[in-house]
């Protein structure tokens, strides 16, 4: 377990492997864990970085701004404090927002970037994150008991395969997420629209998507094509629903090495 302090809050991080450097970003209540076999897998080629957002997983939970925003100054900052001048940036769900933030606002950073799940249009997400958005109804039933109970049908809708395997580790995450960063980054999430702005994108993308995802709609993979990007790729997995990169590891994998190779 490796930490640093940025603007007084301290961000957990793991870095595995050797080779060229490569930046994972987690979504919405996960962690740096849903990385883990992603990580595991390209290690002997790349040096993986993956970090918890303030609020999340292992990072500072006493942070007051926990916006997407907020997020993204985050990013910039530790790759200044890794030294890393620019590197690929896999985001999952709200970290691929995070990413084509990044890639528009701070394109000097983004050699490549790879999406998963990502949200162009935030009103595309799953209705729980708008009333977890939502600061009254946050108040009210962001509560362990109430998560523990919603957590095991949820999972069920959101990993096609071997959702039990990652269900006590997901609900752990889920559990150490503050309110207040579940509230502001949801907030800040839902009322995000990149579609005019995707065209800007200079660096290669890759934008991946489960065609049974319940919690982004599978259609924002569409607003990766034919939108004047330099040079983007789509790939849509058939048997994956949110987390691609859980459901069919291998194939998952193998896309991934290839691409950051090409």
């Amino acid at each position: 377990m490796s930490a640093i302090v940025i603007e007084n809050s301290l961000v957990h991080y793991e870095v595995i492997g050797r080779g060229k450097p490569v930046i994972f970003l987690h979504g919405w209540l996960g962690s740096w864990r849903y990385w883990m076999g992603t990580m595991e897998a390209m290690a002997r080629r790349h040096r993986c970085y993956a970090l918890d957002f303030w609020g999340f997983g292992d990072s500072d939970k006493s942070r007051i701004n926990c916006t997407v925003s907020d997020y993204l100054s985050l990013v910039d900052q530790f790759m200044d404090r890794m030294g890393l001048v620019d590197a690929p940036v896999v985001g999952h769900s709200m970290g691929g927002t995070i990413a084509i933030r990044l890639g528009l606002e701070y394109p000097h950073r983004v050699s490549r970037l790879v999406l998963v799940s990502a949200p162009v249009v935030g009103r595309s997400c799953t209705p729980i994150i708008k009333l977890a958005s939502n600061p009254t109804l946050n108040r009210l039933f962001w509560k362990p008991a109430i998560l523990t109970t919603w957590g095991r049908p949820l999972l069920h809708r959101w990993i096609a395969t071997n959702w039990q395997v990652w269900y006590r580790e997901i609900l752990e995450d889920v559990l150490k997420v503050t309110p207040e960063a579940a509230q502001q980054s949801g907030y800040t999430l839902v009322r995000t629209d990149l579609r005019s702005q995707l065209r800007h994108l200079k660096m290669p993308v890759l934008a991946i998507h489960g065609t049974k995802d319940t919690v982004v709609a599978f259609s924002e993979l569409a607003h990766f094509r034919d939108n004047g990007m330099a040079d983007s790729q789509t790939m849509a997995f058939e048997k994956s629903q949110h987390f691609p990169m859980l459901d069919s590891p291998a194939e998952f994998h193998k896309l991934l090495i290839d691409n950051l190779a090409s």
